[in-house]
Order: C-alpha cells, then structure tokens, then sequence
C-alpha cells in the first residue's frame, strides 16, 4: 500500500512540474492569447490604438456589430479614431476611403470552434471582464461638418458628448442612447433602446425609442424638433424655453401631466400635478420654434429643476 501511495505521490509531482512548465513556455509562446483567441465573443485587449484621417472627407459611414460608439468632438480639423484591438483581430475595425466618403466597420466572427466545455466557461469570463473595453471612440473635426453622417451600433451604449452632428443619422440596438452638451441639427436618431437627452441644443431634429422611454433635461429647442416613445416621455425644461416655444403633447395610452417638483414620482399621483388635455398644443404667434412629443404612456413635464453646482449627480438610466 505504501508503494502505491509513493507511486501517486512521485507521479502527481512529475506532472505538476510538467505541467506548470507547459504553462510557462504556453506564456513565453503566445500561447495565452491563442487560447483567448478562440473565444466565441470578442476578448478585448486594454491597449488602445488610434487611426488619424487628414484627408478631405465629408460622408461618413461607421457601422459597428462587436463594439460600443462614443461621438465626441477633436481638438482639431482631423477625424480621429479611438478603439481597444481584440486578441484574436478578427473584430477590429476595417476602413476604406472612395470619393471623400470614409466607411469604418467591424466583423463579427462567427465560425465556431469546438472546445472544452471548462474552457469555453473560462474564456466566456474573460470575454466578459475585457468587455468594458469594446468602446470605440470617434472624435469629429472640430469647425467643420460633415454632408452626412451615419452610425449604426448593435450593442450597448451609443454616446454623444460635447459633439456637433449635422445632418445625421444615428441608428442604435443598445440598451441606451445618451446624449449630452452636444449641438444636433437636421438630424434623425432612432433606438431601440432608452434615451437620455442632456443639456443639448436641437434643431429640425428627430428622436426615436422603438421600444423604452425619452427623458430630455435642459434641452434648447430650434425649428422643429421631435420626439417619439413607445413608453414614457419626461420633459425637464427650464420654464424660460417652455414659454418661448410651442408645444404638441400626445399620448396614445396615457395622460399628459405637469408634475410638481417636490417628492416627484412618475409612478404616483400627487395632489399638486396638473393633468393637460390630450392632445395638449401651444399657439403662440410669436415664435417658429416648436416641440413635439408622442408617448405610448404618460409624459411629464415637472417643475424646473434645481441646477445648482449641489444637485448635479443624475441619474442617466
């Protein structure tokens, strides 16, 4: 028995040490990262490279199936492109430039490999933890704009910040459209998604959520500007832009109220809240600038609020 018991011992010190020696050459070989490679869904590296376009371009194409997209504005005339490559290359970003159009897309792979199933668990966690790194940023140039401008993203996020569109169209499958401290003209965007609109200046422009809910605070309103939810619609104006403009509220299932600031829950009635008719419009004569909403359910108009340096941390979901 004893000659047994020493047998198992040498043996599992022999491949322990055989072992540990494999994973050490597997790490000076690359063999980590072809490992990762293999994984179903991207595995996105922590380094990030960036692609610089000087040459005269004024259509834009960007269409993205593996990545999140961030539109920003550059520090300069250039079109710059931020992005995280993956360990296996296959759903980095591709471009071409024809006739001052720039076109930037991804692949997403889609061959299958078969693997264990413990590593299919393993390289699914790593997938997972580098995935907060899938963020593509595009930085427009600054003081000039684009004939035409296209995005279209299938996952997560889609975010304008500090960002001039003209003439834009924003097509998103995420889970949120956000916009902030950005200029958006004779543009249409259009998301499955929530949207969340932030002290931004609107001009002849569309907004759509397919399937969630709209909230615009501190918004400016020029020409005619629209917005379309199957859910809800909150609308945070300052009470100066809501007396510059005309209003058209509707909703299809839903009522239309102003809702007082003070203990303000969309989910309850409060005594103070004021009910509109529906549909609710505004004439006045005086102004061409117009806001209109169409809501499956309720749209609230609350109290301005408080925009003071303390009351700055919002929720944006």
């Amino acid at each position: 028995m004893r000659k047994w018991t020493k047998g198992f011992l040498i043996f599992g010190v022999v491949t322990s040490i055989i072992g540990f020696s494999m994973m050490i050459i597997g790490i000076q070989t690359d063999g980590v990262r072809s490992l990762l490679a293999m994984s179903q869904n991207p595995v996105f590296e922590s380094r990030m490279e960036e692609l610089v376009f000087d040459q005269d371009i004024e259509n834009l194409n960007i269409s993205l199936t593996e990545h999140s997209l961030v539109i920003t504005e550059s520090n300069d005339d250039k079109i710059h492109l931020q992005y995280h490559p993956t360990i296996s290359e296959k759903e980095n970003l591709q471009h071409s430039i024809k006739e001052k159009s720039l076109e930037i897309t991804d692949t997403k792979s889609t061959t299958r490999r078969s693997i264990g199933s413990s590593i299919e668990g393993i390289l699914f966690i790593a997938s997972g933890i580098s995935s907060r790194n899938d963020e593509v940023v595009l930085s427009l140039p600054r003081g000039k704009d684009l004939k035409n401008l296209t995005a279209q993203v299938n996952r997560r996020i889609l975010s304008i910040a500090n960002a001039k569109l003209s003439n834009a169209k924003i097509l998103s499958n995420g889970y949120l459209l956000r916009i902030t401290d950005s200029e958006i003209k004779n543009s249409q965007l259009i998301t499955t998604g929530i949207v969340n609109v932030f002290e931004t200046s609107l001009t002849d422009s569309r907004i759509q959520a397919d399937h969630q809910h709209i909230k615009a605070d501190d918004i400016q309103v020029h020409g005619r500007v629209e917005f379309e939810a199957r859910k809800d619609i909150s609308l945070e104006l300052s009470q100066k832009e809501l007396d510059r403009i005309n209003v058209e509220f509707s909703s299809d299932h839903g009522s239309i109220y102003h809702r007082s600031r003070e203990g303000y829950n969309p989910n309850e009635e409060n005594k103070e809240d004021e009910e509109f008719s529906n549909p609710y419009k505004s004439e006045k004569k005086d102004t061409q600038d117009l806001l209109v909403a169409k809501a499956g359910q309720d749209i609230n108009i609350p109290d301005e609020p408080d925009r003071s340096p303390n009351s700055r941390n919002r929720s944006y979901r």
